[in-house]
């Protein structure tokens, strides 16, 4: 956009224009300490800003997000986040919990979708930037199984590759650590605990999130 920058290490000129007009005092400050502040600036003067978190070097959550009165409906908003995505491009996905109507629409509108997880929050969304399994319904010989505090089960099948232990798709939901996980390989069980046992390296806070099975079950 013309005249329209993005900047990733904003200066206190950036807070100090957004504190005119903004009244986000939650995380502005915080993200700009830990440096996950990134603002849009219009001939020089700040006109939108991302507030994110990143989590487990899986996960950037968006913690807010805002554009000027002025500024709204150009493509502001939209033109950042498509900046945010090359940066984080080696992420896997984008979560947020939207706050409004107006915001819900804003985000299905760049490719946001609900999380099929209502536990936590109805108003989570979620945006996948690299290939993830999807949940698949039909019989397979290798299937892992999560299964949420109220019974509800999702599965997801998968396939390994040659010689290897590492999903050819990893699986990510937006689950919870306590949550069952049943792994089935070649029609046999051989996991049938929380998904906090699975794998440490498989420990993620954020999400559920499988990109391999440890050689002990295989």
């Amino acid at each position: 956009m013309d005249n329209v920058k993005i900047v990733f290490n904003p200066s206190e000129r950036n807070i100090n224009e957004i504190e005119t007009w903004s009244t986000e005092k939650t995380y502005l400050h915080q993200c700009y300490r830990s440096n996950n502040l990134v603002v849009a600036e219009y001939n020089n003067y700040t006109v939108g800003f991302y507030c994110l978190t990143e989590l487990d070097e899986i996960i950037v959550k968006i913690e807010t997000a805002e554009t000027h009165s002025d500024f709204r409906r150009k493509g502001i908003a939209r033109f950042i986040f498509n900046e945010i995505q090359k940066k984080y491009k080696n992420h896997y996905a984008f979560i947020l919990d939207f706050s409004s109507s107006e915001s819900k629409t804003y985000w299905e509108n760049i490719g946001f979708s609900h999380s099929q997880n209502y536990v936590d929050s109805q108003n989570q969304m979620f945006k996948l930037t690299r290939p993830a399994n999807e949940i698949f319904t039909k019989d397979s010989s290798n299937t892992i199984e999560i299964i949420d505090n109220f019974g509800k089960g999702f599965k997801w099948c998968f396939e390994l590759k040659e010689n290897r232990n590492e999903l050819i798709t990893p699986i990510i939901f937006f689950g919870f650590n306590e949550w069952k996980m049943i792994l089935t390989l070649n029609n046999k069980i051989l996991f049938n605990e929380e998904y906090k046992y699975f794998d440490d390296d498989n420990d993620i806070t954020s999400c559920i999130f499988i990109k391999s099975i440890p050689y002990r079950y295989i």
